[in-house]
């Protein structure tokens, strides 16, 4: 008998990987379906999704949830991903704040738990608080911790995704060359992956959201920092060597204010909700203000004095978000992606924020970019960078399913 070649071998096995990870994206995009339906939208023949289906089923990534009758002939069986083929947990780690979800094999958030940091913290014990949170998730969870399929992790800055290191963040202190992927995989015994923040945020978008058409979007985290990413034919770019999307560390007004990162006149020292809350932290230490503690000032403390009616915050945040749009408008024109999306703390004041950022986007843009191009807040609130870190597990194993 004529015995088929390694390479004959390790093809069809690819094929077959790549099949399955055809049916289970669908799967994901468009919820139940049956066979025919699936043979429709894949265009892969019959024997083929019958074949996979199988295989899937034994492997109980997916399940059998009924018939339905369509008219004539036999009725469908509807198959979709089994939600409880195990669990995946993310922590997003921002820069006040660590925030973490456990969700099911569909996406679908199951726990959450949230703890606060501020600038100042080691980053052992900023690491130890991270840990802290995946821990309280899978207590309330009350499950087997086998069932864990992994865990992904976000964290701002620069990270070296393949060590799984923090190697840079301007609004995290001593935060260099930091260890994060090893203490989580001590702690909790899965593989663990490593992203950048705000493309982990644009991994949400892509993973919440798989109908939006989403596959050409930059994304803007206007927060206590700043931080940007861009997604190109459905793919997040990461530039030479990996640092892409800075763009928190632009100069927007030069020789302007002090930046943490050692520059002067970054976007974040001008605009970000840190450098909103210090404008107006200054102005208070120069007047007779009322205010017993000005450096504890955040940004939500200006917003709540322009709603009444405090004009010198007015000025600050419009400011802000006139520099934020001229800033976006800047990378638009650079990069003409179709949708401009926004997250992060400062979207949450609404029109203070949206309206002078509009009015900068359509000074600095033709009209016809403009035209073309979408503007929205993001819907997923603060769920973007967890669901984003989560899907850094699921992706993996619906493009690898039965590795």
């Amino acid at each position: 008998m004529k015995q088929a070649s390694k390479k004959h071998i390790g093809n069809h096995s690819l094929l077959k990987r790549l099949n399955r990870s055809i049916v289970l994206e669908f799967l994901h995009r468009q919820g139940g379906l049956s066979r025919k339906q699936l043979t429709n939208l894949t265009q892969l023949d019959g024997k083929t999704i019958t074949n996979i289906t199988q295989d899937l089923l034994r492997l109980k990534m997916i399940k059998a949830i009924g018939k339905v009758s369509r008219g004539v002939g036999r009725p469908s069986e509807i198959i979709e991903l089994n939600p409880q083929y195990g669990f995946t947990l993310g922590i997003d780690l921002g820069a006040s704040h660590i925030t973490g979800i456990a969700v099911d094999f569909t996406g679908a958030i199951l726990a959450r738990a949230q703890s606060t940091i501020r600038y100042g913290l080691s980053p052992s014990t900023v690491i130890k608080r991270m840990i802290a949170v995946g821990e309280k998730i899978i207590n309330e969870l009350k499950t087997d911790r086998k069932r864990f399929l992994g865990i992904g992790v976000c964290a701002p800055g620069i990270v070296d995704r393949k060590t799984g290191i923090g190697v840079w963040a301007a609004n995290l202190s001593k935060w260099k060359n930091v260890q994060i992927s090893k203490p989580f995989a001590s702690a909790f015994n899965v593989p663990v992956f490593l992203e950048e923040s705000t493309r982990c945020a644009a991994l949400g978008e892509m993973f919440a959201r798989p109908n939006d058409n989403l596959n050409d979007f930059l994304l803007l985290d206007l927060s206590l920092g700043i931080g940007s990413a861009l997604v190109q034919n459905g793919k997040l770019y990461y530039g030479h060597s990996g640092v892409a999307g800075e763009i928190g560390h632009t100069t927007i007004k030069p020789g302007g204010l002090p930046c943490r990162c050692g520059k002067q006149g970054c976007l974040e020292a001008e605009a970000s909700g840190y450098a909103i809350a210090r404008k107006y932290s200054e102005i208070l230490k120069t007047t007779k203000s009322t205010t017993s503690k000005p450096d504890a000032i955040s940004a939500q403390d200006v917003v709540d004095a322009m709603s009444h009616g405090n004009e010198i915050c007015e000025q600050i945040f419009s400011d802000a978000a006139r520099m934020l749009g001229t800033a976006a408008a800047n990378a638009v024109m650079l990069l003409n992606p179709a949708h401009l999306v926004l997250m992060g703390g400062l979207t949450l004041s609404g029109d203070w924020l949206m309206q002078p950022f509009r009015e900068a986007l359509r000074k600095e843009l033709r009209p016809e970019i403009i035209e073309n191009l979408t503007v929205e807040i993001s819907p997923l609130g603060n769920d973007g960078g967890p669901l984003g870190a989560a899907s850094l597990v699921l992706n993996r194993i619906f493009d690898s399913p039965g590795m």
